[in-house]
């Protein structure tokens, strides 16, 4: 049966397959018999139907655009392939097949010699599988160098999701580290500030107690002497003894001393 123009690959500066032209191949059947052409002609017409004619005719233009449109995008990024214009060059080259099979056709009908007709059917289909035999050759380079292209990208993107992963561990093992770090370092902060804590709260303590036992006039002497009847005990016996000399009357609220007694803080 007929076969659509296949196009070898090459490199554009991208690195992905580059359309490269190759001679235009044309339709052919792969039987080895010859067709029988001796009486097929009659009143100017001939009974062999062009494939080619078929297979160019059995889709719509609008069909064949939406495919494309569909296609295109994902073809120029990952190939580098303008499907426009292979298309374009595919029924450039349809045709072609097509003005060569009617000049056959009209050879044909022209020529009257049986013989002559029989050779140039064999002429015509010789030259069909000459054809038929590169254009499979270059599609077979084809779909190789495609194949290659997509193992060699495939590679590439394995290799750059590795190297994101391997990137990725090792930004986990640091933080994990950095983690710990700053895990070790608030430990030591916090074992630091509870000591200090401690520290400041039992020098607080020892200041508040020493400022509630020393005696309000000196602030030295233990407390140890009450002042009577009000009962202020701020006082030490020394400095209240000094005080009644000079004063009978209580240093915090002024109310006549009429004695003092002694106790133990």
């Amino acid at each position: 049966m007929a076969m659509f123009l296949m196009q070898s690959f090459g490199q554009d500066k991208r690195g992905g397959p580059q359309l490269l032209p190759v001679q235009p191949p044309v339709a052919v059947s792969t039987s080895s018999s010859t067709p029988d052409v001796s009486n097929s002609r009659s009143a100017g017409t001939l009974s062999i139907s062009s494939p080619i004619l078929a297979l160019s005719s059995s889709r719509s233009p609008d069909a064949d655009e939406e495919d494309i449109s569909d296609l295109e995008g994902p073809c120029m990024r990952e190939f580098g392939l303008d499907l426009g214009e292979l298309r374009s060059d595919m029924l450039s080259h349809i045709d072609d097949q097509n003005n060569a099979y009617k000049r056959f056709c009209m050879h044909l009908r022209r020529t009257e010699n049986a013989s002559r007709r029989l050779e140039l059917a064999k002429d015509f289909l010789s030259e069909l599988a000459s054809t038929e035999k590169t254009t499979m050759a270059q599609a077979t380079r084809t779909l190789v160098n495609t194949q290659n292209f997509c193992l060699n990208k495939l590679q590439l993107e394995k290799q750059n999701a590795e190297k994101i992963t391997f990137e990725l561990k090792n930004e986990v093992e640091k933080l994990k580290r950095d983690l710990q770090r700053a895990e070790s370092r608030y430990e030591m902060l916090e074992k630091q500030l509870r000591l200090k804590w401690e520290e400041d709260k039992a020098s607080l303590e020892e200041n508040v107690r020493e400022e509630l036992e020393a005696c309000c006039i000196c602030r030295k002497n233990t407390r140890n002497s009450i002042i009577l009847p009000c009962r202020h005990a701020q006082f030490c016996g020394e400095c209240l003894e000094t005080h009644r000399k000079k004063s009978n009357f209580c240093p915090i609220c002024r109310k006549a001393i009429e004695g003092t007694s002694s106790y133990i803080f």
